[in-house]
């Protein structure tokens, strides 16, 4: 185990915004020495690799010392190997020593537990109680659910995950709107320049077009259309209309729903009203998985492509899927495009052998 006190711990996550991870963690280590000496004497050896390293690595975190090493050192606490057997209340170690004990207490680690009293764990955890989804993806879950604090990274990834899922909400509530020349331009002049570029120009065209919306209740979210696009797939709104029937309020926009109580609307603000009908426009959802027999080919158990992008529409055994990748039309058209081209190279091959 590494043994740091917590102002080496605090002093080393300051230092890790400036300074390479091997490099904080040899000068932690150099002043961890100068502070507690050689403790291997005493039976504490540290690990080869560094305590922000195995952090990172594994998610193991150094253990915080608050006055216990010179308890130690003073005899008052004894370390003992690792425990081979227990027989009673006789305790075999496993460099054969043996000793009796009144009381013995395992110091397990935290496990999460949340798989057994949360009814719909599964949208966000797996059996374990632990995050469905791989870092840095792990905090959002499915059906609005989210977890933070379960990747392992200490008070950090508490922070990481609860930035991550604060701005997933807000981005929840925020659009942007553009038509499909705005859209169609966007994407020509993304085969020329950066993306940051590109968002910048097209969000000035929409303000030049449709004002200032937030008076209506629609909010710009602030990351740009096409980066949000990439990062998370979600696709600008594409106006065909609407944002004049609601400027001339034909259409009015409402707050967040609170609560529906038969055809009683709460929302987000305490505003109540009552309609004749609710629609919900829910998005698509993949269900290939539950009608395609061998699925697992080319899709994980969320029906969406199992390799990773750009690679996502190659599958095995001969399997393609086209417009899986969040990337709207210009997604659909470059898997198919790759699809074409990898039958067609199969096929010259295929041909080739032949001869």
């Amino acid at each position: 185990v590494h043994i740091l006190n917590k102002e080496l711990v605090c002093a080393g996550m300051t230092l890790l915004k400036y300074f390479p991870l091997h490099f904080v963690d040899s000068l932690i280590l150099f002043l961890a020495k100068i502070k507690y000496g050689d403790l291997s004497k005493y039976g504490l050896h540290r690990p080869k690799i560094g305590p922000f390293s195995l952090k990172a690595a594994i998610g193991r975190s150094p253990v915080i010392d608050v006055g216990t090493v010179n308890k130690i050192k003073e005899g008052e606490i004894k370390i003992f190997p690792g425990i081979e057997k227990i027989q009673g209340s006789r305790i075999i170690f496993e460099n054969g020593e043996e000793k009796i004990f009144d009381a013995i207490v395992f110091a397990t680690g935290y496990r999460s537990t949340a798989n057994e009293w949360l009814k719909d764990f599964y949208f966000v955890l797996n059996e374990e109680g632990m995050p469905k989804a791989k870092f840095p993806n792990h905090w959002k879950g499915e059906n609005g659910l989210y977890c933070a604090g379960l990747s392992s990274r200490g008070l950090a990834g508490i922070y990481a995950d609860a930035h991550a899922i604060a701005n997933d909400i807000s981005n929840n509530y925020l659009v942007h709107i553009l038509n499909k020349e705005l859209v169609c331009a966007g994407m020509t002049l993304l085969k020329y320049f950066p993306l940051h570029f590109v968002d910048s120009l097209i969000l000035f065209l929409a303000k030049i077009k449709y004002g200032d919306l937030s008076k209506y209740g629609l909010h710009r979210p602030k990351i740009g259309p096409f980066s949000l696009k990439a990062a998370i797939g979600r696709s600008p709104v594409i106006d065909v209309g609407t944002v004049n029937k609601i400027k001339e309020g034909e259409i009015k926009i409402f707050p967040g729903i609170e609560k529906i109580q038969g055809s009683r609307i709460i929302f987000e603000n305490g505003e109540e009203k009552i309609f004749d009908a609710i629609v919900f426009a829910t998005g698509y959802r993949s269900t290939a998985n539950e009608w395609l027999k061998d699925f697992y080919f080319v899709l994980n158990e969320e029906g969406m492509p199992k390799a990773k992008f750009p690679n996502h529409w190659k599958g095995e055994n001969g399997l393609y899927c086209a417009g899986l990748s969040s990337r709207g039309l210009a997604g659909i058209y470059a898997d198919a495009h790759a699809i074409a081209n990898d039958i067609s190279n199969n096929y010259l091959v295929e041909k080739f052998n032949k001869l």
